[in-house]
């Protein structure tokens, strides 16, 4: 139980403004490690003023306990991580009396292992020595290994801590939160489960081939969240073994904003990505592999994947939620200069197998079921799919295309007051919820923006937390 109050406590809020002490208690060959400030975010959240329903008076008390100071445990800092395949969360601890109390009060029992006090109730393990608390799981009696990794990571010398990973402290601190991912680390687990990570070793083998893939095995991912009044703000990057970002190595394109042209102007979403040329050429030879003991086919395949220029774009304008036909769906592909007119002649000797015929321009429509058509548009290098009309005000022309500029993949999801959309998620969350969803990347980083319009809350956590209170009956 007292696991879960301080679980709630640490994940509920969460915040981190500068370096963390506790960090440098990790191993460097943790899979992952989450930097936490409850005390900060508790005010940005307004916690001692926050009314929630479904939460009840013992366990919300508990939650203010643990933020006053009232169970010994300084609710400044929390790091939690994975270790030897377990999780760990590591806490500075002001009064372990008080600590000591509130356990025994939740049924754990106390033994002494070692100079260290371990707290034990059923699998739960709270260890604490010298200051410094230790919250785990374990299945066994033995608490010898509980009391030995507590001094680990007391012990552990600055070259063996995560923080010795070039420019790892700059990357976890700023931010309301933090998230550390070691890729390496997840790959070489998925590797020893279900025969890969990809459920099969030609798939894995196949993967190795890659590009850029000793880079991204040794790479580091960094999250950082951050609540403001308006706005929940994901940021990403992605460092080598150096601390360089690894973004600029992949050749990356900008998006072409010409694909706008083909969505309407009030697309509730629209989704756009630009593959690099060497990434174009792999997935040409992987997929032609496919074709197996048909060489033609393969080369068929090969040639068809190579003639792709790498920008592409999916979208849709929502215009019925009971109805997904009434609803406006769109998919555009860039081909490489002067490759379309190939593509459009083998294109159209398959439609006209499914008794398509061509229009005056050499666009088709294909009736696909009662109700369902799909129009086949050529247009310059793009070829698009789309079960509507190419509009006369496109999204080129809105005040979003923006959004897109020197990008090299976004989505966009729109949500503006008195859309279907808004009005759907206002019922569902008993909010009144409008704004947009708009997440980004270029060569140098990645961000996800959540916004919210008028938010009536102080700032976005709080209206969060209610919002998830109120939906959870």
């Amino acid at each position: 139980m007292m696991c879960a109050v301080l679980l709630a406590a640490f994940v509920l809020v969460s915040c981190a403004d500068k370096g963390s002490d506790l960090l440098s208690m990790v191993p460097k060959e943790t899979k992952f490690a989450v930097l936490v400030k409850p005390l900060d975010l508790a005010k940005k959240a307004d916690l001692q003023n926050l009314a929630l329903k479904n939460v009840s008076k013992e366990t919300f008390d508990q939650i203010n306990a643990f933020f006053n100071g009232d169970m010994g445990v300084d609710p400044a800092e929390v790091v939690m991580f994975e270790y030897q395949n377990n999780f760990w969360a590591l806490f500075n601890v002001k009064d372990e009396g008080k600590l000591s109390s509130a356990l025994t009060d939740f049924g754990y029992g106390k033994e002494s292992v070692n100079g260290c006090n371990i707290y034990s109730e059923g699998s739960d393990r709270i260890a604490v020595k010298d200051g410094l608390g230790m919250l785990t799981t374990v299945y066994n009696a033995d608490l010898t290994n509980v009391a030995g990794n507590i001094d680990r990571f007391i012990k552990l010398p600055e070259g063996q801590s995560v923080v010795s990973i070039p420019k790892f402290a700059e990357s976890m601190s700023g931010k309301d939160a933090h998230i550390y991912l070691n890729t390496g680390a997840f790959y070489e687990m998925a590797q020893k489960e279900n025969g890969g990570p990809y459920g099969s070793r030609e798939v894995a083998e196949m993967v190795k081939q890659m590009p850029m893939y000793e880079e991204l095995i040794q790479s580091h991912a960094y999250f950082s969240l951050n609540f403001e009044k308006n706005d929940l703000i994901c940021h990403s990057v992605v460092l080598d073994s150096e601390g360089k970002n690894i973004n600029g190595k992949f050749n990356l394109k900008n998006l072409d904003k010409d694909m706008l042209e083909f969505f309407d102007e009030k697309a509730t979403a629209v989704m756009g990505f630009a593959i690099p040329d060497e990434y174009i050429g792999f997935m040409a030879d992987a997929i032609a592999k496919e074709a197996g003991s048909d060489p033609a086919l393969g080369n068929m395949v090969r040639n068809a994947i190579n003639s792709l220029e790498g920008n592409m774009a999916i979208g849709g304008t929502l215009a019925n939620l009971q109805d997904w036909q009434a609803n406006g769906y769109t998919a555009v592909i860039k081909f490489k200069k002067d490759m379309l007119p190939s593509v459009k002649t083998l294109l159209g000797q398959q439609l006209a197998t499914m008794g398509a015929t061509p229009d005056s321009e050499g666009n088709y429509s294909v009736p696909v079921k009662q109700g369902l058509t799909l129009n086949v548009v050529f247009k310059d290098d793009y070829l698009c799919v789309s079960n509507a009309a190419i509009p006369e005000k496109t999204f080129a022309s809105s005040s979003n295309a923006g959004k897109f500029s020197g990008k090299t993949g976004v989505i966009y999801v729109d949500m503006p007051k008195g859309s279907i959309l808004a009005s759907a998620a206002t019922m569902a969350a008993g909010v009144d919820l409008s704004g947009y969803f708009y997440a980004w990347s270029d060569d140098e980083q990645s961000e996800a923006v959540l916004h919210i319009d008028d938010n009536p809350e102080s700032n976005i956590l709080k209206l969060i937390i209610k919002t998830v209170d109120g939906m959870s009956r």
